[in-house]
């Protein structure tokens, strides 16, 4: 009998842990929820449709730059420290070193077609700064994945909402002085070297002699480089089904629908961080749980029921509330992103249902067959996307994005299921 309780209490064990952990990403996501939807209101009321929607196309470049950049290091270095310690100064430089390499033909190549690639002359600019934004936010991840391998989450709180506060000072201030773009994604460049100065700094004082040899090599950088494959090709992936949409609105339709659509996102963006806090805490747990363990299994049964209440909560306002919600905060010029907030809402439980499914294949070792599904959902995404934004504008963006999670929920759910049983 008392067996059979063992994975019970290895269970509830690492989920008193995971939810500790999880509370502080919860704090610091939802502060930074928070103080970034602050910003997106003070540019959307000071700039308009067309002004936030130039601001949401060059921050999509850059958040879908470093997705790809960071090359699915973070997850790698997450589950490799978490089960191998001693080396954690070689894993971190080497994954480093690998993000600059990237970052550097990545820029080159921005900076070449930056005249091309803007949808005007003041895009165009700013996507030039887009590359100093992507280099800084892919060298802090390496270092908050090293943290979060070691549950040492109050560094990351401390400076994200340190790091935003000052952003969003900063954003006032420069709208004051003037309309325009250019100085907003300066400023965030700016922001984004000193959050990077910040964590190389925590990183010196707490690992730069216990994290062993500050050292790497090109046989360990090939080694993660191959191991991180399938982890880079689900963050190209997630970049495309995550940033697509803006970018893309930008070029078929114009700013004003860009910023449309990434107005109405703010909102579920902020809903998906108190998840992402969760899932944060929950994969090195996972990963050091191993295959096959029942408590990982009692653990994920936990982590699922939490996040299908949650999307209940968060929904159901959404879908009765989101015309006032969008009056109410970004003005009446946004009143037509009201729909898109609906689909959008709708579109989180498809959403973050995979979301959790897909954590635990990632940390169990089966992210193969979850990179698989990644490149079904976004090939339904694009192929329904790109006709709908056509005809219907940014509505017609979110509901390509519902297909693309509706398509691969069954095949996940059977996936887990064959996994439990």
């Amino acid at each position: 009998m008392s067996e059979k309780l063992i994975p019970n209490k290895i269970a509830n064990l690492a989920y008193s842990h995971l939810m500790q952990n999880s509370l502080l990403l919860i704090v610091s996501n939802v502060s930074a929820a928070i103080l970034n939807f602050s910003i997106s209101i003070l540019v959307g009321r000071e700039l308009g449709q067309a002004g936030f929607g130039r601001w949401a196309f060059l921050l999509a470049w850059a958040a879908g730059l470093t997705m790809i950049c960071e090359f699915g290091m973070n997850s790698l270095l997450t589950r490799k420290i978490s089960n191998s310690s001693n080396s954690l100064n070689e894993l971190l430089f080497s994954t480093l070193l690998i993000k600059i390499f990237f970052v550097t033909i990545t820029g080159l190549v921005l900076w070449s077609m930056s005249p091309y690639l803007g949808i005007d002359i003041e895009t165009s600019q700013g996507l030039r700064y887009v590359i100093f934004i992507v280099l800084n936010g892919v060298m802090y991840s390496s270092f908050t994945a090293a943290f979060r391998s070691h549950g040492l989450m109050v560094p990351i709180v401390l400076i994200n909402i340190s790091s935003i506060l000052f952003q969003l000072l900063g954003t006032f201030w420069l709208l004051q002085i003037q309309s325009q773009i250019l100085p907003l994604i300066q400023w965030v460049t700016f922001i984004g070297a000193v959050q990077l100065s910040s964590a190389f700094l925590f990183w010196s004082l707490h690992f730069g002699r216990s994290g062993g040899r500050v050292t790497t090599s090109i046989p360990v950088c090939i080694s993660l480089l191959k191991a991180s494959v399938p982890f880079a090709i689900s963050g190209i992936i997630g970049a495309i089904q995550m940033r697509s949409s803006v970018i893309l609105l930008g070029y078929i339709k114009n700013e004003s629908a860009a910023g449309l659509f990434g107005s109405a996102s703010r909102f579920t963006e902020a809903a998906k961080l108190i998840p992402n806090g969760i899932f944060d805490a929950a994969f090195p747990v996972f990963a050091k749980a191993g295959n096959g363990m029942e408590g990982q299994k009692l653990l994920f049964r936990q982590i699922n029921r939490v996040i299908f209440l949650y999307c209940i909560v968060v929904v159901i306002p959404l879908l009765f509330l989101s015309s006032y919600v969008i009056k109410w905060t970004f003005g009446q010029a946004f009143l037509p992103a009201s729909p898109i907030l609906i689909w959008l809402g709708i579109s989180l439980f498809p959403t973050l249902s995979n979301a959790v499914i897909e954590l635990y294949l990632y940390a169990s070792g089966d992210e193969k067959f979850a990179t698989w599904l990644g490149f079904v959902n976004v090939g339904v995404q694009l192929l329904a996307s790109l006709p709908l934004m056509y005809f219907y504008g940014a509505v017609g963006a979110v509901i390509g994005v519902l297909l693309g999670e509706i398509a691969i929920w069954l095949p996940l759910k059977l996936r887990l299921r064959s996994l439990m049983s």
